[in-house]
């Protein structure tokens, strides 16, 4: 594995490790079936189920994530329509 690689394995775990930290801070009642079609993210901001210094660099490292992975997964599909060209 490449060290960007690496880098980017070990940053997704500790993402992991740190939303288990916080997912401990919330309430133990169910919100129901209607936080199915909301952000997690901003249901709980909007909620106000914690406050904790830590959810604005989360919810940051969320999106920072969810963008490397996305943008990575249309590199696969290019690279993969590329490849079926051939």
């Amino acid at each position: 594995m490449s060290q960007q690689g690496e880098q980017l394995q070990e940053r997704t775990m500790q993402f992991a490790v740190d939303i288990c930290e916080l997912i401990k801070l919330l309430p133990t009642w169910e919100p129901g079936p209607a936080i199915r079609h909301i952000s997690w993210r901003e249901f709980i901001k909007r909620a106000k189920l914690l406050s904790s210094p830590e959810l604005p660099r989360l919810l940051q490292e969320a999106l920072e994530l969810r963008n490397i992975f996305g943008a990575s997964g249309g590199t696969a599909r290019d690279r993969q329509r590329t490849d079926f060209k051939r």
